[in-house]
């Protein structure tokens, strides 16, 4: 089980260029919840979630981490969260093995379940020493979703982490979310597609592309 936690945003906005990408976006969870940020292409999913990661500023507002604004609970909020962008991550010049092994020594916490039993898990039994430059898109999305398994962290935040899934592979990452909320984690994830999941979901709707 998790210890508690809190995440929240306060009247987040954030501008590129003369495009205003959102403002006003607050919103406040905590441990057992899920979140899906929805939105269509360009309107700054992404943005939103590199913000909440600390990875971008926000021209306004804050995101607060146990009370507390990001900027002051930085070493907090690294060691219990784990960020998936859309890029995946993934090093193509290293095998499946070797990146989960990478990233699991860069956490330094002990893992949930062994590399072997990940890889397992995600259907890529075969492929440990494949490198991920052979691998295709939707294996490659595997080892990265592998990292959930690997890297205990109470908050996951995700981009579109059901994206070059089959069926099969929705069906177990939207189990993986329900086992990962029965242990008190919560997350954060976005997706333009309706996802089946036997808890409740809230909704956090982004339109950007106004003008600033």
């Amino acid at each position: 089980m998790y210890q508690d936690f809190s995440i929240e945003s306060e009247q987040l906005a954030l501008i590129r260029g003369e495009r205003l990408l959102f403002k006003q976006c607050s919103f406040s969870m905590k441990n057992g919840q899920v979140l899906q940020i929805r939105g269509p292409n360009g309107a700054g999913k992404t943005s939103l979630l590199r913000v909440l990661c600390g990875i971008m500023e926000p021209d306004q507002g804050d995101v607060l981490w146990c009370g507390k604004s990001l900027r002051k609970m930085r070493e907090s909020f690294g060691a219990n969260v784990l960020y998936l962008g859309h890029q995946i991550g993934v090093k193509r010049n290293m095998t499946v093995r070797e990146n989960l092994l990478f990233y699991s020594n860069l956490r330094q916490a002990k893992p949930l379940t062994t590399i072997e039993e990940a890889i397992q898990a995600v259907g890529l039994t075969g492929y440990e020493d494949e490198l991920a430059a052979h691998l295709s898109q939707g294996q490659t999305r595997r080892v990265s979703l592998a990292r959930l398994l690997t890297e205990p962290s109470a908050l996951w935040i995700l981009d579109e982490p059901f994206v070059a899934l089959d069926v099969e592979g929705q069906g177990w990452l939207a189990h993986l979310f329900e086992q990962h909320l029965a242990k008190r984690g919560s997350v954060i994830f976005t997706s333009h597609q309706s996802i089946d999941l036997n808890v409740k979901v809230n909704t956090l709707e982004v339109s950007g592309g106004s003008h600033a």
